[in-house]
């Protein structure tokens, strides 16, 4: 187009972000074409994400020309500002027209329904199928699709616009796995659950659009966005009813392209469009663009053109003009760079996935340089940018935590304080790992599993740039150094302040990845000291065991070799001895507090979830003492929870699992919550003295023949009660598996 001059008309819309105007192009002997013109507000040209979002958006739009594309014409900046130059359609967006039909009273004809669709995959498939200069497929995903983002011309065309999200997957730009982006209402399941999206999610939006424009309803409609996303994430088209008036061969289009997951669906666009196609023509629809343009003057009627009166000479015209050089345009103008495109550590978020790239949840913003000003003035903007979604919702959105049990959290935190994280770790419902990878995902920032940091090869080369007594203090781990940028594994990466003490102590710019305490606990050790710490209750290879090994598991449990730690344990001795003073029955809480603790370990529960079992196992003991006296019998909730008193509702999970009349537990059950279960379920079945081998068999052959557990609890009870078995016939210190009853004396001599 060379260097084009465009008058602006009149303001079409604005947003927070971006303004679009209808404007003319101005040719050679006054030739005017009108377009349209999005222009990035002032407050957001110095903001890199959005603009990278932009400038994405029309080098991907600039190489579509399709019918059933709405096209980029021309880009630039002008003073600081960026501009888009698109074709103008003549007529309305999809949404426009399906209110203009309910105000009305219409139905949208099927065979124009189909026709718009069929229209919209024709588009999608000629965008799925874009390569690039060398023949390398470009594989664009859209991501968008939803009736705002559908144009329907006063003529009968349809033009797909807004690739504002887009992705090309060979680009080096991308999204992290597990941000979700789109409309709440208007996202395919695997976008909500966080995993890889390809361009099979286009299809099942075009399948929404298609359901919704038959049906005159939205499929996902929740009453907010998170309920939305919820009933995305357990959507099951086999549920679905099929509508009235839709033929059994349309409905099997809608039910294929709208299967969960993405093998069940249309492998291509070009695959649904042919198929929109066949059923018109098997059922002798004959139907073109000149229906759907009928159809546009029946929904909106006496609709004046934004066309009209907008010369030179109208009161609305705006007046200003802008000249941009495609040549300029159709570049980069100014080259945007950023630690985004920086290879991610290799601890995270997940192995196999594509290169983290953050999202708009950013926690802070990077300095960006502005478009080329008269000034050429650098703006630093660094302040804190709030996450979009909270951790509890995406939590629950992705099946971590029922909707009860969020609510209870919810609620305590409201009375007590704290984090929400942390109150559902110490309930025992969520591994410390699993809020990491939550806040991972939540914020944009990787992280490291804790697999990973107990594994990798220890950086030697990096640890004199920390000293040891900094590392304990800040909780803070060097793992790799990347184009002279420290990464460090932490709890909270997202803390400048703690990111600037790091920049002052090693003298190199730091970047945070996610890690749990428990794990940089355990590198720092490794680390620094040289230290082999095992996680709690991990047999060592080979499936053998240490003869301290019962006594090293309960001691991770129960908090490591700190003053905590040491006070845990006096903690429990007392309480054992306690215990066994009462005689008889009362020796019970010695060996569920242990045995589930323990188990606990076995299953990978983190060391306060293990701790708040064994608290539960102390009380059910004594409950069950007060309730029965001569055989351990399962205890009403009521004589547990009055021995835990008012203030513990947060270990209602443990106490409702194991009291009497408790369901089967399913293996979806916090780990914490099955070991308790388990350690309870076995002394049901022991009898109450020193078991040998073959009955402890028999004792957990009974329990996996009732069923109530599953296999994975009963795998570790197994493990570990025969563990102890071992032990104690080798003659070494182990916990017992079921004490006899025990007097003072007795306790005294011991």
């Amino acid at each position: 187009m060379g260097m084009a001059t465009y008058r602006l008309i009149r303001k079409l819309a604005a947003g927070g972000m971006a303004e679009v105007f209808l404007a003319k192009v101005v040719g050679a002997e006054g030739c005017e074409k009108s377009v349209a013109v999005k222009r990035i507000l002032p407050s957001m040209a110095r903001d890199r994400e959005f603009v990278e979002l932009f400038l994405r958006e029309a080098r991907l739009t600039v190489c579509l020309q399709h019918p059933n594309v709405v096209q980029v014409l021309d880009l630039g900046a002008l003073e600081g500002q960026y501009y888009m130059v698109m074709e103008w359609v003549e007529g309305e967006n999809l949404r426009a027209l399906q209110r203009g039909a309910a105000a009305r009273g219409l139905l949208l004809g099927l065979r124009e329904v189909c026709f718009i669709v069929q229209q919209l995959a024709e588009g999608l498939a000629y965008a799925h199928g874009r390569v690039d200069a060398a023949g390398r497929p470009l594989n664009i995903i859209h991501r968008d699709v939803n009736p705002s983002n559908v144009l329907v011309s006063s003529r009968g065309e349809v033009k797909l616009a807004d690739f504002g999200i887009a992705k090309a997957l060979n680009a080096q730009s991308g999204t992290q796995v597990g941000v979700v982006k789109g409309r709440a209402g208007y996202l395919a399941p695997e976008q909500v659950k966080g995993a890889e999206v390809d361009q099979r999610a286009d299809l099942f939006l075009t399948g929404l659009l298609l359901y919704e424009l038959l049906s005159g309803r939205q499929l996902f409609q929740g009453t907010d966005s998170f309920q939305t996303l919820r009933a995305i994430a357990q959507f099951d088209v086999r549920r679905l009813v099929p509508l009235p008036g839709v033929p059994a061969a349309l409905w099997s289009i809608i039910t294929r392209v709208l299967a969960p997951e993405p093998a069940a669906r249309f492998h291509r666009a070009r695959d649904l469009a042919d198929a929109l196609r066949d059923f018109l023509s098997d059922h002798r629809l004959r139907v073109g663009p000149q229906d759907v343009a009928a159809l546009f003057q029946r929904c909106l009627p006496g609709r004046r053109s934004l066309l009209e009166g907008v010369d030179g000479g109208s009161p609305e015209a705006l007046g200003g003009e802008i000249r941009l050089g495609s040549d300029v345009g159709l570049q980069r103008p100014t080259p945007l760079t950023s630690v985004r495109s920086r290879p991610p550590f290799l601890g995270g978020p997940r192995p196999g996935t594509p290169t983290p790239v953050r999202t708009q949840t950013e926690p802070g913003r990077v300095a960006v340089p502005a478009p080329p000003t008269r000034t050429g003035v650098l703006e630093l903007a660094t302040r804190m940018r709030p996450a979009h979604r909270k951790l509890g919702e995406m939590l629950l959105v992705f099946g971590k935590v029922s909707e009860p049990q969020l609510r209870g959290a919810l609620e305590r935190q409201r009375c007590s304080g704290g984090r929400i994280g942390e109150l559902l770790v110490a309930e025992g419902l969520l591994s410390e790992e699993d809020v990491v990878r939550a806040l991972s995902e939540q914020s944009g920032l990787p992280f490291i599993s804790d697999r990973v940091l107990r594994t990798m090869p220890v950086p030697r080369v990096l640890l004199p740039l920390l000293p040891l007594e900094k590392a304990e203090r800040l909780e803070v781990i060097p793992v790799s150094q990347q184009a002279g940028v420290l990464v460090c594994a932490m709890r909270e990466p997202r803390d400048l302040a703690r990111l600037d003490e790091l920049k002052l102590i090693t003298g190199h710019a730091v970047r945070g990845i996610y890690a749990t305490q428990s794990a940089l606990r355990r590198a720092i050790d490794r680390f620094y000291r040289g230290e082999a710490v095992e996680r709690a209750g991990e047999s060592r290879p080979g499936g053998a065991t240490s003869g301290g090994e019962a006594g090293d598991r309960e001691k991770a449990a129960l908090g490591g070799t700190g003053e905590i730690g040491r006070a845990a344990r006096w903690h429990s001795r007392v309480v054992d001895a306690a215990l066994a003073m009462l005689g008889g029955a009362g020796a019970w809480g010695s060996l569920l507090a242990s045995l589930a603790r323990d188990v606990a370990g076995r299953l990978g529960a983190a060391p306060a979830e293990a701790e708040s079992a064994s608290a539960v196992a102390y009380a059910l003991a004594l409950a069950a003492f007060q309730e029965s006296g001569g055989r351990f019998t399962r205890p009403s909730l009521e004589a547990v929870r009055a021995i835990l008193g008012r203030d513990s509702e947060e270990l209602d999970g443990l106490i409702d699992a194991c009291a009497r009349d408790a369901p089967p537990l399913p293996a979806t059950t916090p780990k914490a919550v099955l070991a308790l279960a388990a350690a309870v379920a076995f002394l049901e079945e022991a009898d109450p003295a020193l078991l040998g081998a073959s009955d402890v068999s028999q004792a957990l052959a009974r329990l996996r023949a009732a069923g109530r557990l599953p296999a994975p609890a009963l795998d570790a009870l197994r493990t570990e009660v025969m563990a102890r078995v071992t032990a104690e016939s080798k003659g070494v210190r182990a916990p017992a598996l079921v004490s006899a009853p025990v007097d003072s004396a007795t306790l005294a001599s011991s």
